[in-house]
């Protein structure tokens, strides 16, 4: 898809592409930088394309982020979005042909629907809460310490509103609490090379234009981004513009920590000083370990979110942390 942009506007293209050693490498710099644990692992590929973008001499780069959560690009709303439609139906009943047209598409789409039960498996419902709950994986010190912030955090939307638009509620949260978080990450990444990146999607004027187009048209026909799709279908070539399946920062950890990062993901995950600071449950730990290396389930995820908090209390919390160490 990017070489299709490519050949249409003859631009060139640098590609990096990361290794499974680039992980244990690159560790704990990333956590330095970020000042706390990554939650996915995408951020090895954000690294490695900022650090190749900084070497090719460029400065200031444009981003995408904010696309998504304000034009409606991610498969998990489709179900808040056929019970929106569901609801303003019993007031517009003109709208209940569009629900039955978007529902047999749902049907008759294995691409689409493939990628909606893939996103809902993911956790697509847990962005929608802002104190969403630790893992089993978390020890009881780490239980305790996010208590406090799940107990003060709360919704400002009404149940009524809720109920009659449950696609702005879901657009809503992943605006307020994911968003600024995959904010974070760029800036962090992009900022350890001295590399500035800005996000033309989040201008208040497009989001104030994205906030004022009606549920039934944004996803309409199940076209994710569909109003953003049809403002920008001549720029596109065709098979970027038809495109039904999506990708983000897929880094393949699952293959390697059952591959040639295992005895990497063992050792640090099962040191003795870390297991002691009660940040991570041990049991927890190496039956993750465990079920993920024989195959018996995916626990890559899981193996991840461990591995970063580990790093995390290696560079901030353990005595005599080094802190300095990346001050570059």
């Amino acid at each position: 898809y990017v070489r299709a942009v490519v050949e249409r506007y003859h631009t060139d293209q640098h590609e990096v592409v990361p290794a499974a050693q680039d992980l244990p490498r690159l560790m704990d710099r990333m956590t330095w930088h970020m000042d706390e644990p990554a939650a996915g692992p995408g951020i090895l590929l954000q690294w490695c394309v900022c650090e190749l973008t900084r070497r090719s001499g460029v400065t200031v780069i444009n981003g995408g982020q904010g696309g998504d959560e304000a034009w409606g690009g991610y498969f998990g709303y489709i179900p808040a979005y056929l019970r929106t439609l569901a609801q303003q139906a019993r007031q517009h009943p003109s709208l209940y042909s569009a629900l039955l047209r978007d529902a047999l598409t749902l049907v008759t789409r294995p691409a689409t629907r493939a990628s909606l039960l893939g996103a809902m498996s993911s956790g697509r419902r847990g962005r929608l809460r802002p104190g969403a709950e630790v893992g089993e994986w978390a020890g009881q010190r780490f239980t305790d310490s996010v208590t406090a912030l799940n107990e003060g955090a709360h919704s400002h939307t009404s149940n009524e509103w809720a109920q009659r638009n449950a696609l702005n509620v879901a657009m809503y949260w992943d605006m307020k609490w994911y968003l600024p978080a995959l904010l974070q990450v760029e800036d962090r990444t992009s900022m350890a090379f001295s590399l500035e990146s800005r996000a033309p999607l989040l201008d208040y004027r497009l989001i104030e234009q994205a906030a004022s187009i009606p549920s039934a048209l944004r996803l309409e026909k199940l076209e994710m981004k569909h109003i953003l799709r049809q403002a920008v279908k001549d720029l596109l070539p065709s098979v970027v513009y038809r495109r039904t399946d999506k990708k983000g920062m897929p880094t393949p950890i699952a293959i390697w920590f059952r591959g040639e990062l295992a005895g990497w993901v063992r050792s640090e995950l099962l040191l003795g000083d870390f297991l002691a600071s009660g940040l991570l449950d041990e049991g927890y730990i190496r039956q993750a370990i465990e079920e993920h290396a024989c195959g018996k389930a995916d626990r890559s995820l899981d193996l991840w979110k461990m591995l970063s908090v580990a790093s995390w209390w290696r560079i901030f919390g353990m005595p005599n942390a080094e802190c300095g160490m990346w001050n570059e």
